[in-house]
């Protein structure tokens, strides 16, 4: 099996990019800006080499309520450059497990370079359960799909999935990791974690150095924000190498939420001595204040 890696070094291979972290359309709330803003925005975006899809923005954003219940939203605006970029990035999907969560959201909508305006018809989406290829049995999990309409070399897309607990996934707590990167160039990643001040959050950041890093408390809650900017794509590696194999690199964040129990937090604490044994590895952790702190 192949998997992706980020390389150890940030390659900026844009050009006639304004600053990373300036204002742009794609940062308006969802589906609000124009279409031909949002076009004339992508359109400005160049690259050295070719690829078949610019991410231009990869927003991810995990909000828990008082009863640990997780609602995670996934906004990705992205432009196809190629036929190959059409063939791959041409159908939205979402994985969820009916039994602890509800149907997901999936909005979209394609703007092709004539400037028009096309919004996935929900209508078509499929839901279904899941199996690996060499099995005939059939997991717990579901994967919600369906087409993107128009897609065309030069459309720029935005989507937003939307996957929401109907109740926690483990009433203790659990863990949870996100990957940052993608097998295509990504001009800027997003990562928010909001959560009620109840449930402490402790962070721990690896070979991240030009994320920005903020957190704001009001209301009761916690907001914890990373910004990270422009990631080149990655490039593909062999899987189950040593963690301190220079070529494992990768970058993840994980977070851990949860009631406090001693066999939870030995758990809890291996998994997370395991993540920073990972030098390589760009990584940020999150867990539960009642752990065990580790110093970095």
């Amino acid at each position: 099996m192949r998997i992706r890696r980020l390389p150890l070094t940030l390659c900026l291979g844009f050009l006639g990019l304004p600053a990373v972290h300036a204002a742009e359309a794609w940062d308006s709330a969802p589906f609000t800006a124009p279409a031909s803003e949002l076009m004339q925005a992508a359109s400005a975006v160049t690259r050295e080499r070719p690829t078949s899809v610019v991410v231009l923005l990869d927003e991810r954003r995990f909000v828990f309520d008082e009863q640990h219940r997780l609602t995670r939203t996934s906004r990705l605006v992205y432009r196809v450059d190629s036929p190959d970029g059409v063939e791959r990035w041409a159908a939205s999907s979402s994985r969820w497990q009916p039994w602890h969560q509800a149907r997901p959201s999936i909005q979209a909508r394609v703007i092709t370079p004539d400037g028009h305006e096309h919004h996935l018809d929900e209508n078509l989406l499929h839901d279904a359960g899941t199996r690996s290829d060499s099995s005939q049995v059939y997991d717990d999990d579901h994967v919600l799909e369906g087409p993107l309409p128009a897609i065309a070399i030069g459309a720029v897309v935005e989507e937003q999935i939307t996957v929401r607990d109907e109740k926690p996934f483990f009433a203790a707590g659990s863990t949870l990791r996100e990957y940052v990167g993608r097998p295509v160039p990504v001009l800027r990643t997003r990562i928010v974690i909001d959560a009620p001040e109840s449930l402490p959050l402790k962070r721990i950041t690896r070979l991240l150095p030009n994320a920005q890093v903020n957190e704001v408390r009001a209301n009761g809650r916690v907001r914890w924000t990373l910004e990270q900017g422009v990631i080149d794509e990655m490039d593909a590696m062999d899987s189950n190498l040593p963690a301190d194999e220079p070529a494992a690199a990768r970058a993840r964040a994980a977070f851990d939420r949860g009631v406090a129990s001693p066999q939870r937090t030995r758990a809890s604490a291996s998994c997370i001595e395991e993540l920073q044994s990972s030098f390589h590895e760009r990584v940020v952790v999150l867990e539960d204040a009642s752990m065990p702190r580790i110093l970095i």
